[in-house]
């Protein structure tokens, strides 16, 4: 994964303004700020630097109103069920003392890969640099290196393309991608009842 510059991470491109019809949206639809303002800190001022992540179904509900119901609920923003996972893996029943230092953990450091709407059609993930992917443009499937393997990269990826041992034959024979099994309905869908 290539780091990206400074700029490259925030400056809007030509063609997201041009070609993309969310570059006909204004910014502070989604983004709040203040557009009259003359001066950046009084434009930036109430400025929601990753609107579907503060409130899906205001940011992108109203074009998207089939799918962000249930994307607060998703896997991708709750997490949902790596809370029992860890508690099944920490034995908190033999162990109390142990779940504690993991349960620590899990809240200090799971959630830096929360994502939403956004994290996963426009921007790279915190914990790789952040930054868009292509100049704001608003991408239909999410991108396989800087979404995807960046932020699964350490637990799957580097197994799944062979960085680690042989890699899976999904990837090397089939050039297959997360997105090739796991379809827009599940990674949209809320997690089920009763996970945690």
């Amino acid at each position: 994964m290539t780091p990206l510059e400074p700029q490259e991470k925030v400056l809007v491109s030509k063609d997201f303004i041009a070609e993309d019809e969310h570059g006909e949206i204004e910014c502070q639809t989604c983004h709040g700020g203040d557009p009259k303002a003359e001066q950046k800190d009084g434009a930036h001022k109430g400025l929601i630097a990753r609107p579907s992540l503060a409130d899906p179904e205001r940011a992108c509900g109203e074009c998207h109103e089939e799918i962000t119901p249930t994307a607060a609920r998703s896997l991708h923003v709750t997490l949902a069920p790596f809370t029992s996972i860890l508690e099944k893996r920490a034995n908190p029943h033999k162990d109390p003392k142990r779940w504690k230092v993991v349960d620590k953990g899990r809240e200090r450091h799971c959630g830096e890969c929360h994502t939403s709407c956004g994290g996963c059609h426009v921007s790279r993930p915190d914990s790789v640099g952040s930054g868009f992917i292509s100049g704001h443009a608003f991408n239909k499937r999410p991108d396989f290196l800087n979404q995807c393997l960046a932020c699964h990269g350490s637990r799957l990826a580097n197994e799944y393309i062979g960085l680690r041992g042989q890699g899976d034959v999904h990837a090397l024979k089939g050039n297959m991608h997360c997105v090739s099994c796991h379809g827009a309905d599940e990674l949209h869908a809320a997690a089920p009842k009763g996970i945690k």
